[in-house]
């Protein structure tokens, strides 16, 4: 008798059947929360996504920690201070900008801003504006190991100036391709050039494509060569 009374009230009030009536979002929310002490985790036991719990209010899914922590500032997101996307807690959210969000997290750009020694376990320099290892770049300015200052005692009556390109040898002398630029001006002598040995070439026996090809320079190259030793150009009969 007491269930048609119902039925009839929900009816005349047209709120149709009673078992049906929707309830408030907020009260289906916190039938799903485990609600424990002021300072614990409040576990939501829902679906989740991704870890965060969500629940559908008005046909749309939506995340649970949003709802619990109310309206939300623009520009800001909600932080889990628990690091525990299933918390409900009001006292472990906060609403902070997306870029100190994603630094309390445990990402791999997080674990980067985080690091205090580079790769080989310097410490870093901090500025205002960025960091860096001072040893590294001392390093990698000086890599003879020399003292700054320290003058280099090479005696270039000994190094192949004429034969050896400037990079081969500054890398065996471990200085840099400026000092033996200057070393060969000082000593008069030419730049390392690489190219064939035209005194040893057929120059007027092969034609100019097929030197070329043979020497790994260009046509161009072979004329100048015969045009400076005064040989006339191939020709075929």
């Amino acid at each position: 008798m007491r269930r048609l009374q119902d039925y009839a009230e929900c009816f005349l009030e047209g709120l149709g059947n009673p078992r049906r009536r929707r309830r408030h979002p907020m009260d289906r929310l916190w039938d799903r929360v485990a609600v424990k002490g002021n300072d614990d985790c409040w576990l939501w036991l829902g679906s989740t996504r991704d870890g965060y719990g969500t629940i559908k209010v008005d046909g749309r899914v939506q995340s649970v920690h949003r709802l619990v922590y109310g309206p939300i500032p623009d520009g800001l997101e909600i932080d889990h201070l628990c690091r525990r996307p299933s918390c409900c807690n009001p006292r472990h959210l906060e609403a902070v900008t997306s870029q100190v969000n994603t630094l309390r997290g445990e990402g791999p750009s997080a674990k980067a801003a985080r690091r205090t020694h580079c790769s080989k376990g310097h410490r870093y320099t901090f500025t205002t504006d960025r960091r860096r290892c001072l040893i590294c770049k001392r390093e990698a300015n000086n890599p003879t190991g020399r003292p700054p200052g320290e003058k280099v005692g090479i005696v270039w009556d000994e190094q192949p100036l004429g034969s050896v390109p400037d990079i081969s040898l500054a890398r065996k002398l471990g200085v840099s391709q400026s000092v033996v630029q200057k070393a060969r001006v000082h000593r008069r002598i030419a730049s390392y050039k690489t190219g064939p040995n035209w005194d040893e070439q057929p120059l007027g026996l092969l034609s100019d494509i097929a030197l070329a090809r043979k020497c790994g320079v260009s046509r161009t190259a072979v004329r100048g060569a015969r045009t400076r030793r005064g040989i006339p150009q191939f020709v075929a009969r």
